[in-house]
């Protein structure tokens, strides 16, 4: 499916309604990107999803759609992350669960 880039002039409403998805979804899209990358690339890994997800659309989607299409640009984003030869995923405590830097 084609992409169009988004304007780069958006309105008020625009904004804050991408920014209440922000609010929804970063959480979970940190978490994922921490665990594959660790805290120094996580946040960017994040940014830097965010970025392809406005520019890609995101207004005709439900926001369970746009968690999943959110996952699925988190996902490779943090793996071509990891540096080259990194054989496993970095390493945490038992039962302790990322928190957003965001919070």
């Amino acid at each position: 499916m084609p992409t169009r880039e988004r304007s780069c002039n958006p309105d008020q409403a625009e904004l804050a309604a991408f920014g209440g998805v922000y609010d929804a979804l970063s959480p979970v899209a940190y978490g994922l990107a921490l665990r594959i990358v660790g805290p120094e690339l996580a946040g960017q890994v994040l940014v830097d999803a965010f970025v392809l997800l406005w520019k890609t659309g995101w207004k005709t989607e439900a926001q369970a759609e746009l968690r999943e299409r959110l996952l699925n640009i988190v996902l490779p984003m943090a793996i071509d992350g990891l540096p080259r030869g990194a054989a496993a995923l970095p390493e945490r405590a038992p039962g302790r669960l990322a928190k957003s830097p965001i919070s």
